[in-house]
């Protein structure tokens, strides 16, 4: 019965209403069918009331049944299609996945490089959002296209706070580290950098973190 809790915490309103009539209604066929039985103690009357309780009171339940199985198969399916930038973000998720399952290794020097990459992606977009792509390209050109340029237009936007900006540059330091003095990082520091990256990233694009 697993649809029926689905249906009294969906957020639609008529679907948790629908099937709170159900289940009153179920009650209300289960106690009538039970006085019948007990008035008519004999074998068919068992029999009558179970096939009415499954008739009248189980049957107006099985559209929620359905209705579940559609919808879990549509966010089965449903798989949002990104930029190259979101879509970079994405993928580096990803790779960061595999290491704390264990399926790469436990490099997780690599693992804060990843992160700092998805939050550098995020940073471009975020960049091109407020500013168009036209920045971004200029960046490139002048070879400027770095954390600290891409972080200040950001900041001067109001679009950074500090403490998150703080986050993000240790984040940036630790991957320096990893990447420029062969620095060799705890899984907890990993799992911060990760966090750090997720954090920021989930806060801007939500979409990216769907699967």
């Amino acid at each position: 019965m697993s649809f029926v809790v689905w249906g009294l915490k969906h957020r639609n309103i008529l679907i948790k209403v629908y099937t709170a009539c159900c289940l009153l209604w179920l009650l209300i066929v289960c106690l009538s069918l039970s006085y019948y039985v007990i008035s008519n103690p004999s074998s068919s009357a068992l029999a009558t009331a179970v096939f009415g309780i499954f008739l009248l009171g189980v049957v107006p339940l099985l559209p929620l049944y359905f209705l579940m199985r559609r919808e879990f198969s549509r966010r089965r399916f449903a798989y949002v299609v990104l930029d190259p930038y979101l879509a970079s973000v994405r993928e580096k998720f990803a790779e960061v996945s595999k290491y704390f399952k264990g399926e790469k290794g436990v490099l997780w020097g690599s693992v804060v490089v990843l992160s700092f990459d998805a939050v550098m992606c995020a940073l471009q977009r975020a960049v091109i959002d407020v500013k168009g792509i036209r920045v971004i390209e200029q960046l490139r050109r002048e070879k400027k296209l770095y954390f600290d340029t891409l972080v200040k237009i950001l900041k001067d936007e109001g679009l950074i706070g500090t403490d998150e900006l703080k986050e993000l540059e240790i984040l940036k330091d630790l991957r320096n580290r990893v990447v420029h003095e062969d620095y060799h990082p705890t899984k907890q520091h990993a799992l911060w950098a990760y966090e750090v990256a997720r954090k920021f990233i989930a806060k801007r694009y939500p979409e990216v973190l769907r699967t």
